[in-house]
């Protein structure tokens, strides 16, 4: 009774009072109560996706979550029987032990074959949840609280970055932020994105108060930190910023002039180096680590019998990355489409991504010549909405796994939308706003 209800409960009154009564938590531009009727949309989404896949999909292995839980409690466990074991794992040290060999054996998700010299992001998950357990009381439900109380924190960290942009428009920039469904969904259990979000969204805040000239030694902590943090959460999404990362540099120290010019020389070289990978990353050069990850997730598709997946084109080349990226972006951004919907779910999926399709057809026509300090956010934010769909778009052919992938950019893509979308966007006061050759 304890661990299925009281727990949950308990702590659902704890971060909804951290939320309340916080100053961190108040957002310019919107009532008090408006983060606190996001937290508790969270909530609710992290209930449906326990009862989704407890009972729709009745697989356990059908969802990461349950996987990760299982793998938490049974190192937590070693605690209490071996405590060598428990730090070996961790700390990951000291992995020679026999003791070790037996757990690890039993463990679901703990590493994956197909790493190519990147970070192992399911441990790292794990261990997080590890830690959780010992105040969790063996409730899955704490741990997807925890895990959604960290995405807001993140999503809390972007809306804070980005409202100088959206002076007396603050509530479209909140709905970007927490009222995306696939976003709320993925992001309210327990699961990497929860991590992710809370990283991605406290290095885009701590950077681009370095940007603006208005960071501090907070920021120059934080912002290091999460990043780094992210390499051991989510591999590809650090690959992704790195061309924002250096296009802010470079925007930082030679100003804002040619700066769309600085955008496309700053990709260009990104690729080439990423190209020439081999030299300097044991797992290899850009287009060849797409090509494997793609053959890795068609194994597997087919090992699991997974039911959305799609024929996606070989990455052999240079050439036929660039003449695939269309179909890369839109399956990125766009599929399922109405018509290749099956269940309930897919619906769900689908008509969201019809609705950003819309968005963005309605914004390009709105669009708008934007100078200084907003034009270079708005071309970082472009940037990692971009590589990112060269990443997903090439390398995953199952649908049901890129609806989730994609998360990490979506409240990005929104925003670009509704900054075009709202009639004449107030700019920050406080941000440059020297004009843009």
């Amino acid at each position: 009774m304890f661990t299925d209800l009281v727990a949950p409960l308990f702590y659902v009154i704890v971060f909804c009072t951290i939320i309340y009564k916080a100053d961190d938590f108040r957002l310019t531009g919107v009532h008090r109560s408006w983060p606190l009727l996001a937290f508790t949309l969270k909530i609710l989404a992290g209930f449906v996706f326990w009862a989704v896949y407890s009972f729709y999909y009745t697989d356990p292995s059908a969802s990461d979550a349950f996987r990760y839980f299982a793998d938490a409690h049974l190192i937590k466990a070693q605690w209490y029987q071996n405590r060598d074991v428990f730090w070996s794992f961790m700390t990951g040290s000291q992995m020679d032990h026999p003791e070790y060999q037996r757990i690890y054996d039993q463990l679901i998700s703990w590493t994956s074959a197909y790493r190519y010299g990147m970070s192992n992001d399911c441990s790292t998950i794990i261990r997080i949840n590890v830690v959780i357990s010992f105040i969790s009381f063996g409730s899955f439900h704490v741990h997807a609280l925890f895990m959604s109380f960290m995405s807001f924190i993140g999503l809390i960290a972007l809306y804070k970055a980005f409202c100088g942009m959206f002076i007396r428009r603050e509530k479209w920039l909140f709905l970007a932020l927490f009222a995306i469904p696939s976003v709320v969904f993925w992001s309210s259990s327990l699961l990497k994105e929860g991590p992710l979000l809370m990283c991605l969204g406290l290095f885009i805040h701590a950077a681009l108060r370095i940007f603006g000239k208005k960071g501090s030694w907070l920021d120059c902590v934080i912002a290091p930190v999460s990043f780094l943090l992210l390499f051991y959460i989510k591999g590809y999404v650090i690959i992704t910023l790195v061309p924002s990362v250096i296009f802010l540099l470079i925007v930082r120290f030679s100003g804002y002039r040619w700066i769309l010019g600085k955008w496309i020389v700053t990709h260009l070289l990104c690729f080439i180096v990423a190209q020439q990978g081999h030299l300097f990353f044991r797992g290899g050069d850009f287009l060849y680590v797409l090509h494997k990850k793609q053959v890795d997730f068609y194994n597997i598709a087919y090992l699991r019998n997974a039911g959305s997946l799609v024929e996606i084109p070989q990455v052999s080349g240079v050439k036929d990355f660039i003449l695939n990226y269309p179909q890369a972006l839109a399956l990125t951004y766009f599929r399922p489409f109405l018509n290749e919907t099956y269940k309930t779910t897919d619906w769900i999926f689908a008509i969201e991504n019809f609705v950003l399709l819309v968005l963005i057809i309605l914004a390009i026509f709105r669009w708008q010549k934007v100078r200084g300090y907003p034009a270079a956010v708005l071309l970082m934010m472009l940037s990692f909405v971009l590589v990112l769909a060269a990443v997903l778009g090439n390398t995953v052919p199952i649908l049901g796994a890129i609806v989730r992938y994609k998360i990490p950019a979506l409240p990005f893509l929104v925003i670009l939308c509704f900054y075009f979308l709202i009639k004449k966007p107030q700019l920050s006061t406080t941000s440059s706003t020297e004009e843009v050759q």
